[in-house]
C-alpha cells in the first residue's frame, strides 16, 4: 500500500497495489570490525531517511555479519503498521 497526498486532496489517499516489489537490501559485513556499532549506526541512518509515500513505506536490509549470522533492519512508517500489526507480522515470520 502507498499513500498519495497532492494539491487538491483534502487528506492522504491510501492506494492498495495489486503487486509491489519487495526489495531487500543485502549487505555483506563479514569483514567489518565492531559490527554491533556499525549495525546500530546503519539502523539510526535508516530511521532518518525519508519515505516516498507513493511506494510502500517499508524498507528491509539483511546484513550478513558472519557465515551463518545475519541482522535484519526493518524500517517502516507507523502509517502502515502499528504495534498490534507489528506483533502479528513478526509472529508470522
Amino acid at each position: 500500500t502507498g499513500f498519495l497526498w497532492r494539491a487538491g486532496f483534502a487528506r492522504p489517499l491510501q492506494v492498495v497495489f495489486k503487486q509491489a516489489d519487495s526489495q531487500v537490501m543485502q549487505l555483506d559485513w563479514r569483514e567489518k570490525e565492531d559490527l554491533d556499532s556499525q549495525v546500530i549506526a546503519y539502523a539510526d541512518e535508516e530511521l532518518r531517511r525519508e519515505f516516498n509515500f507513493e511506494d510502500p513505506p517499508i524498507r528491509l536490509s539483511l546484513i550478513r555479519t558472519a557465515e551463518n549470522r545475519h541482522q535484519l533492519v526493518w524500517t517502516k512508517h507507523h502509517i502502515l503498521l502499528d504495534g498490534w500489526g507489528d506483533s502479528i507480522l513478526i509472529s508470522d515470520w
